[in-house]
């Protein structure tokens, strides 16, 4: 009898629910988030296996990066069948694409005097023939070097950066 009026009460309250259209509204007391970017750190430890994989330590360790929230800047739906490689990638070039391009930038800054500079050896000497234009010219490449290298720096410095977009 006791299990028949818990039930009735469980539909009750979904019905009214129903009723006053609040059946998709996340219930306040159990919403947790983390920082999106938190998530991206270790290069995306979190995103690399379901908590139904974790062992029973991991998975309270991963609940305490969480904090109670009273509501998400983005939802992350997705599926644990694709791998978490790709995940962590996908997610580390949508939320950081500006730290790359900043690093990228800066890199080519940093590489102009080098260019500049006849000092520095070029990788090899070609001829320029323009309609008024004739020289020979050298072929430094300082730029695709520092250009990557800035990349790959705001790469693994984007994750750590404060950032304020709560996730689930």
């Amino acid at each position: 009898a006791e299990d028949l009026k818990e039930i009735s009460f469980k539909s009750s309250i979904r019905e009214q629910k129903l009723m006053d259209m609040k059946h998709l509204e996340v219930e306040s007391d159990i919403l947790r988030g983390i920082s999106l970017r938190r998530t991206l750190r270790s290069f995306g430890a979190v995103w690399m296996k379901s908590a139904q994989d974790l062992s029973p330590d991991q998975r309270i360790e991963r609940w305490q990066k969480s904090v109670k929230v009273d509501r998400f800047d983005l939802f992350l739906s997705h599926t644990w069948r694709t791998e978490g490689r790709w995940k962590f990638l996908s997610l580390l070039m949508q939320s950081s694409w500006q730290f790359f391009l900043v690093g990228w930038m800066l890199g080519i800054l940093a590489s102009l005097p080098f260019h500049l500079s006849d000092e520095t050896p070029s990788l090899f000497n070609y001829d320029c023939e323009s309609i008024d234009y004739e020289s020979s010219c050298s072929f430094r490449i300082y730029g695709h070097y520092f250009g990557l290298i800035g990349w790959i720096l705001a790469l693994l410095v984007a994750p750590y950066w404060p950032g304020h977009r709560t996730c689930f």
